[in-house]
């Protein structure tokens, strides 16, 4: 628990921080969806046996389809972690 008079100043920080890391994020993102994931679409067109899109989005598609699966799972850990309960 933050103390009230910190607060600001923490969740200041908190905010900094998550702003700086959108660049990186987009960074990474465009780096993985250029040498890995186009790629690896390309050598095996019928990757898991899902066809998520023909041409050259095709690797982007299966990041996001990857991205969203996983966070769905962390999103499911942590409801399931807390037992639902809601802070205040």
């Amino acid at each position: 628990m933050i103390p009230l008079e910190l607060q600001g100043r923490a969740f200041s920080l908190k905010y900094a921080i998550q702003s700086g890391v959108i660049p990186v994020g987009m960074l990474l993102g465009g780096l993985l969806a250029e040498f890995v994931f186009e790629p690896l679409v390309a050598r095996c067109p019928d990757f898991i046996g899902i066809s998520l899109a023909k041409g050259s989005s095709a690797g982007v598609g299966l990041m996001f389809l990857i991205t969203g699966v996983i966070g769905t799972i962390i999103s499911i850990t942590g409801i399931l972690k807390t037992g639902g309960t809601q802070y205040e």
